[in-house]
């Protein structure tokens, strides 16, 4: 798909962002990822990325420019992200277990 050429590169982002990048980081906010899986990740992306902007590995372009042009966002920020909005999850869980907890004890 992202190698169609009927298809328009803006189109192609808005996938990417919209139905790829979700599904790869579909659970990463519980998985313990190395820093070799991170990077497999980011490589993924990055081959995505390419393949709209149709630019072969031949032409050396940086992945600074690559990402400059698809204005996308990093795999490695976006699984941070989750796993830091995870964690929060998790202390406003525990904060109100603790609360019930306490009330249960002296309300009954």
């Amino acid at each position: 798909m992202y190698k169609d050429t009927d298809m328009s590169t803006k189109l192609k982002i808005e996938v990417l962002e919209a139905c790829t990048i979700p599904t790869l980081t579909y659970g990463t906010q519980t998985w313990s990822l190395t820093k070799t899986q991170t990077e497999r990740l980011k490589i993924t992306q990055r081959a995505m990325e390419r393949s709209i902007l149709g630019v072969k590995k031949k032409e050396r372009t940086s992945n600074k420019t690559l990402r400059r042009k698809t204005k996308t966002t990093n795999i490695g920020h976006k699984i941070k992200k989750l796993k830091f909005k995870y964690a929060g999850h998790l202390a406003k869980f525990q904060v109100v277990s603790v609360v019930m907890s306490f009330n249960v004890m002296y309300t009954g």
